[in-house]
């Protein structure tokens, strides 16, 4: 009760008589050995207890702000302009927060030499700082003119943002993860149609189907497929503004395209509202379907040239033009004897030894779903290469130049 009474601002007034208290008698002072000299003692006590409420609301409204999970500019706005209140002389504190590259300051924000900062890092290794200033000089305490207690106050503070900062990027990360899961997913699930052996159409239907629900927001993106005479859509599809095209070419210069659209607007980003990853998945989709099609129309090729015809007019009937075939087979096995030479061209550098940088998560991508290793091997037996390079892998800066210190690589490869 006494600590109530005395810490509430509405009953004290230093220098007169304190209502509904009376001091204590000469014979009273005498506490355990321990004399109160006079009312100086009370008002250092009442001082104290004030400075420690302006800490704690400091903190409790601190907390307050981080629970409301707004953006973080607004929230260490906020933050920063309720703090000047916490110190010992608030009509003469400034205070700045500072994040990556953004920075925010108090009104009439100078920086002086009477200083009290403490920095943080989050998880992703980003850089932070919260710094208080007082604008004119006041006597020396702990910390120049700080108190111990607010020291206590500015790391405990710098803790909560810390806290708040990495929840957001733990969040960040797990979308981050489940957004590469699903453009995976629509990459294995493509390759799997394709490998069904169905027609081109109903095998381009059934990837349109797919499609959509590997972008960020599947529920309003829909998905057209083109191809010569074929054209697919997913349900409800329409065209709107916002729209991610790609165009692939099959080995007969027929064109296709596979297109996205949003059905309603959403924050820019890479593409207008499309990752830049979303750009690397409908490249990369494009591709499966020119090499499934370009197989196709290969084996065809293939088919028609060993065919034998004994009648001209019989195979002209059939509308098959043998020399046309025979240019289109010629034009796919120069294609693929170019992607073959390189690597003979190359003998005279013999590749022994590759540094593969890539992220963990990329790493394990290739690895467990690529079979990279494997797919290596399988290229070098192709090209009657006797000798297979070691690979290392590596994710980190500091693990790449630690690695070409300890040895010579003849090709490294950086995963973007």
């Amino acid at each position: 009760m006494l600590f109530n009474f005395l810490s509430s601002e509405s009953c004290v007034n230093f220098g007169t008589t304190i209502p509904y208290f009376s001091m204590p008698g000469k014979d009273d002072r005498k506490r355990n050995g321990k004399i109160l000299s006079n009312s100086n003692d009370f008002e250092k006590l009442l001082l104290n207890n004030r400075e420690r409420l302006k800490e704690l609301t400091a903190i409790n409204h601190t907390t307050a702000i981080l629970k409301e999970n707004k953006s973080i500019p607004d929230t260490l706005t906020r933050i920063c302009q309720i703090l000047p209140r916490a110190w010992q002389f608030p009509r003469h504190t400034v205070v700045r927060i500072r994040f990556d590259e953004m920075e925010f300051t108090t009104k009439k924000f100078r920086e002086t030499i009477w200083k009290q900062e403490q920095v943080f890092e989050t998880i992703d290794n980003l850089v932070g700082s919260l710094a208080v200033f007082y604008l004119k000089e006041f006597p020396k305490s702990y910390e120049g003119p700080f108190l111990k207690e607010e020291r206590n106050l500015i790391n405990t503070l710098t803790s909560l943002i810390e806290g708040y900062l990495n929840a957001i990027k733990g969040r960040e990360g797990r979308y981050v993860t489940t957004e590469r899961l699903k453009e995976l997913s629509a990459i294995n699930q493509t390759t799997s149609i394709l490998r069904t052996g169905v027609p081109p159409d109903e095998a381009l239907h059934q990837i349109c189907m797919v499609i959509p629900r590997a972008w960020q927001y599947p529920e309003f993106a829909v998905c057209r497929i083109r191809y010569g005479n074929i054209e697919v859509q997913s349900p409800n599809f329409r065209e709107t503004h916002w729209k991610q095209l790609q165009v692939f070419e099959t080995i007969d210069n027929q064109i296709g395209s596979v297109e996205i659209y949003y059905t309603k607007a959403f924050p820019q980003a890479f593409e207008g509202p499309f990752l830049e990853e979303e750009r690397d998945l409908i490249i990369n989709l494009c591709n499966l379907i020119a090499g499934y099609l370009n197989s196709i129309k290969g084996k065809a090729i293939l088919k028609k040239s060993t065919s034998r015809s004994d009648d001209q007019d019989k195979a002209g009937d059939n509308g098959f033009d043998e020399n046309s075939s025979r240019h289109l087979l010629q034009s796919f096995l120069n294609r693929t004897n170019n992607n073959r030479d390189i690597y003979h061209d190359l003998m005279p550098f013999k590749v022994r030894e590759i540094l593969l940088v890539a992220n963990l998560y990329d790493a394990y991508s290739i690895e467990k779903e690529g079979r990279f290793s494997e797919h290596v091997l399988g290229q070098f037996y192709q090209l009657s290469l006797s000798t297979m390079p070691r690979i290392t892998g590596v994710s980190s800066i500091d693990e790449v130049m630690e690695q070409l210190h300890s040895k010579h690589y003849d090709l490294v490869i950086i995963m973007m």
